[in-house]
């Protein structure tokens, strides 16, 4: 499946301190653009932000949802290896 989101990752290694201000001030850039994002912390002081047009209506972009395990496992079962559905 293709990726339908961008990625921006930000790192303590880069920002020191300043991580966590940096993180609101990406957060807040790409909210004011019409942006929706998902933000996770892969690793103690390495942070991810995946991000798209909150207008997935109108440019068929992907739409960040939350699924329990049950839920997860049914579409996982329903696609492939390649990431295409199954008949």
């Amino acid at each position: 499946m293709d990726k339908k989101f961008e990625t921006i990752v930000l790192t303590e290694e880069d920002f020191g301190e300043d991580l966590y201000n940096a993180v609101g001030t990406v957060l807040k850039i790409l909210f004011k653009a019409g942006y929706i994002c998902v933000v996770k912390e892969e690793i103690d002081g390495i942070i991810r932000i995946d991000y798209n047009y909150d207008e997935y209506n109108n440019f068929g972009n992907a739409l960040p949802v939350w699924l329990d395990i049950d839920e997860a496992e049914l579409l996982y079962s329903l696609i492939d290896d390649e990431g295409e559905y199954i008949d």
